[in-house]
């Protein structure tokens, strides 16, 4: 049995055998160490499943070490280092991401939109998300881009709206301690 086999063993267990998958992976890293398809799945299951995201981090950095071209590993590592808020770093890897060969601009226009509101830049996350508008290519992309537009300008709304009203607030406290 070569390493793919246990692939395909890991990817037909996943999600509802979780030690079934990590073993089949661990016996697929064990025939090849970099077998970057291997690395990529343990990366999904420490993100999503486990939310261990500095293994996560560790696998995706791997892969990138093993093949700087594997386009789909970007935007994991991306929203794994926004979950584990290391911005800057996002931001680094975000800008190589764009100049790789077939990358997906809309995809990373989307990562580039959930840092920005993660770091609570709402307005730079509308624009990103605009611009994936433009760059998408399929429909469930575009789909997807309007869906993330929508829901940050009305997280942009609520925000503005309860800033107005403690503004206003805050000014009729004063008034009143002034009158007093």
């Amino acid at each position: 049995m070569n390493s793919n086999n246990y692939i395909f063993k890991a990817i037909d267990a996943y999600p509802y055998e979780l030690a079934e998958t990590v073993e089949s992976l661990d016996y697929a890293l064990a025939y090849e160490p970099e077998n970057t398809e291997a690395l990529y799945l343990m990366a999904c299951l420490h993100m999503y499943d486990l939310e261990d995201y500095s293994t996560a981090i560790d696998y995706c950095e791997q892969i990138m070490a093993i093949d700087p071209y594997m386009i789909k590993v970007y935007s994991l590592f991306i929203n794994v280092l926004t979950c584990a808020e290391e911005f800057q770093k996002a931001q680094k890897v975000l800008a190589f991401a764009f100049t790789v060969k077939g990358s997906n601009h809309g995809l990373l226009r989307i990562m580039q939109g959930r840092l920005m509101e993660r770091q609570g830049l709402l307005k730079p996350a509308i624009a990103a998300h605009k611009e994936a508008l433009k760059s998408c290519t399929d429909r469930f992309l575009t789909c997807f881009a309007q869906s993330e537009l929508d829901r940050v300008k009305a997280k942009r709304r609520l925000v503005f709206k309860k800033s107005k009203k403690t503004e206003k607030a805050k000014k009729k406290k004063s008034k009143k301690k002034k009158k007093k």
